[in-house]
């Protein structure tokens, strides 16, 4: 858990370069506990044919969807690593 900063807020940067990242973190006050990163691909207004079953000819559409997620770990504030990846099934909705 991040401590609660009194007076300036923590810094965050983050930086995506196609398929990768590289984020930091400066906290206000002293953190050496290990800090997990949580990235999520979310996606937005999405609409599905549905191919089978009674509803079989409509469309279904989803205002918002988690697409995939990474969780990083580290005790430097320093992370690197790989977007998360789109699920086989989603990638018509890159």
């Amino acid at each position: 858990m991040i401590p609660i900063s009194q007076g300036m807020p923590e810094k965050w940067l983050l930086n995506i370069d196609g398929k990768s990242f590289d984020a930091s973190f400066s906290p206000t006050k002293n953190c050496d506990s290990k800090l997990d990163l949580h990235l999520t691909l979310m996606g937005f207004d999405l609409i599905n044919d549905i191919n089978a079953g009674e509803f079989h000819g409509r469309k279904l559409a989803h205002n918002l969807v988690k697409l995939g997620n990474v969780v990083v770990s580290s005790r430097n504030k320093i992370w690197q690593g790989q977007l998360p990846k789109i699920p086989e099934h989603l990638q018509d909705y890159k």
